[in-house]
C-alpha cells in the first residue's frame, strides 16, 4: 500500500464525515469559517453527488439552506434509520449490512 494510501485511510478513519456515503445521515458538531458561529449536536444528510458535482457537502435537515463543509465539522457519526417496528431491520436496504454485522459481532 502506497503511503498516499495508507495517510487517506488514517484521515478517514479520523475524520469519517469526509468519505460520507451520499444519502447518509450524521450527526455533527462543528464551527463555521471566519468565527461565524457553530453548530452543535445537529442532524445533517450527505448530499448526493449529483448534487454536488462530486464532493461530500452535508444539508442540516429541517434547518438553514446553507451547505456543510466536511472541514467545518470537529465531530461526527453515522446515524441509520431502522423500523420502530423491528429494530433490526434498517429502512435503507443499503444500511442492513451495518445492522447484520453488529449483530455478528454481539452488539
Amino acid at each position: 500500500m502506497s503511503d498516499l494510501k495508507r495517510l487517506e485511510q488514517e484521515m478517514i478513519a479520523r475524520r469519517p464525515w469526509t468519505a460520507a456515503e451520499p444519502e447518509s445521515i450524521w450527526h455533527i458538531t462543528g464551527h463555521f469559517p471566519k468565527n461565524k458561529g457553530s453548530f452543535i449536536d445537529c442532524l445533517a444528510f450527505a448530499l448526493p453527488h449529483y448534487v454536488t458535482g462530486g464532493p461530500v457537502l452535508f444539508k442540516m435537515i429541517g434547518a438553514m439552506d446553507e451547505l456543510i463543509d466536511p472541514e467545518w465539522i470537529t465531530h461526527g457519526r453515522e446515524l441509520i434509520l431502522v423500523e420502530v417496528s423491528d429494530p433490526t431491520q434498517a429502512y435503507y436496504e443499503a444500511d442492513q449490512k451495518i445492522i447484520d454485522q453488529a449483530k455478528a459481532d454481539g452488539a
